[in-house]
């Protein structure tokens, strides 16, 4: 059996294969994105695909550890409505069932 990276959510702290975390990528221009073919250039943070651990890691403040900088608060807004796009796009995301990220922090849903 070949060997299988490990990684650690940026949220939550827990290791788990590569495969089964989504990357996050800081690019060269000072955007984040989503690399879920694991492709783009620059510093990069894995994450569980669910946006719990999206709002954890901005709470704790992980992501601006793993990027070694302050990332913008419009780039989170922007970050948390494309990993919710990209879960309810392949059916892992029930609408109105998890934290949403705003203003730098962790809002629960009503």
């Amino acid at each position: 059996m070949p060997h299988q990276p490990l990684r650690t959510c940026t949220g939550c702290r827990t290791t788990r294969l590569q495969a089964e975390l989504l990357r996050l990528a800081r690019t060269l221009e000072g955007s984040v994105v989503l690399d879920p073919g694991r492709r783009v250039a620059g510093r990069g943070a894995d994450l569980c695909p669910n946006p719990e651990c999206l709002a954890l890691a901005v709470k704790r403040r992980a992501l601006d550890r793993a990027f070694r900088g302050t990332v913008p608060r419009d780039a989170l807004l922007e970050l948390n409505d494309r990993l919710h796009a990209f879960l309810r796009e392949r059916g892992r995301l029930r609408d109105g069932s998890s934290p949403e990220v705003e203003d730098g922090t962790l809002n629960q849903p009503r």
